[in-house]
């Protein structure tokens, strides 16, 4: 409550002082009444878009407080005695209200636009997650076997050779068929609807740890339901971290830490691997674009830190929806 009014009180005065300047280049070129209420309608508008209702409706008192006191015959003079006056504290306050108004109705529906985007791209990935399980999987198994049993067929004398490079061969379609039945499973993991967010992490965590052999600590301090939008978003953000952390770090520990703070879910992912240069301008790469552009749907932040052999540090905070 204390951070909004501060806020609030943070864009009145900002506000307040953009119009000020415009009226001093306004007086000091001595323009018209008529032009000057034009200009201000055009400032008033524009400020209202990045402001909230209490700082837009400041803003049009003030607005009409100065065109009475600067520009209004006689200057220099505060009374609101002429009905034009009224009128234009009217209009000052029926634009500033009408653009809060649609900067808000922008913002849902860029919210609803965001909320049908995530969960296409989680259809999407339930259904190549389906097809992958149900045709090339169970393809890649029917190999598996018509292999062995050829390799059962292979006459007692044939070359060693041959018989090892046949082995190897199999081995390797047994190995790829274990491979996308695991991508199968991390496109349609399911956990963060029937465990939430916590424990969906905790979970992948474990599964990443025991899989590449390394530790992962997770710690986490939420106390409340998070909205599945914001679950999803931040669970495909650890996994992409994660990905990242094992291929290119070398660290053998990473920490991951969930918490609430400022009516934002934060999630940090740190490990004290070999790190990268941030300034180096290469080009970024996919996944890092991605985990960016997930937390940026939701008007999050995101952002990485990292230094050449001191590990790197990546951190996503997404703001909670409020309720409709």
């Amino acid at each position: 409550m204390a951070r909004s009014v501060w806020r609030s009180a943070f864009r009145c005065l900002y506000s307040i002082a953009a119009l000020a300047a415009v009226t001093f280049v306004c007086f000091r070129a001595h323009l018209t009444l008529a032009l000057t209420t034009c200009i201000f309608l055009i400032v008033v508008a524009l400020l209202s878009l990045i402001g909230d209702l209490v700082s837009s409706i400041v803003l049009s008192i003030a607005a009409v407080l100065l065109l009475v006191y600067f520009f209004a015959a006689p200057i220099f003079n505060l009374r609101i005695e002429s009905p034009l006056d009224a009128v234009a504290l009217v209009a000052f306050l029926t634009v500033s209200i009408l653009m809060t108004r649609l900067r808000k109705q922008g913002e849902r529906a860029r919210e609803n636009v965001t909320h049908k985007l995530m969960e296409a791209e989680e259809r999407e990935r339930r259904r190549i997650a389906r097809d992958l399980h149900d045709d090339i999987s169970q393809r890649l198994v029917a190999l598996l076997w018509e292999l062995q049993s050829v390799g059962q067929r292979l006459p007692v004398d044939s070359p060693p050779e041959v018989r090892e490079e046949f082995e190897q061969a199999v081995e390797q379609v047994s190995e790829i068929s274990r491979a996308v039945r695991a991508l199968s499973h991390e496109l349609h993991r399911s956990e963060t609807q029937v465990q939430g967010a916590a424990e969906a992490m905790r979970s992948l965590c474990g599964t990443v740890a025991k899989k590449h052999k390394i530790n992962i600590h997770f710690t986490s301090s939420i106390k409340q339901e998070v909205p599945r939008e914001v679950s999803v978003c931040l669970f495909r953000v650890l996994q992409e971290a994660l990905l990242n952390a094992v291929k290119h770090s070398g660290s053998a520990q990473i920490d991951v830490d969930l918490s609430e703070a400022s009516k934002s879910i934060r999630l940090t992912v740190r490990d004290s691997g070999s790190g990268f240069d941030t300034n180096v301008s290469n080009r970024p790469g996919l996944g890092l674009i991605s985990m960016e552009e997930r937390v940026r749907m939701l008007r999050g932040n995101f952002s990485i830190e990292s230094r050449p052999n001191s590990g790197t540090t990546v951190r996503a905070a997404v703001p909670l929806r409020k309720p409709a």
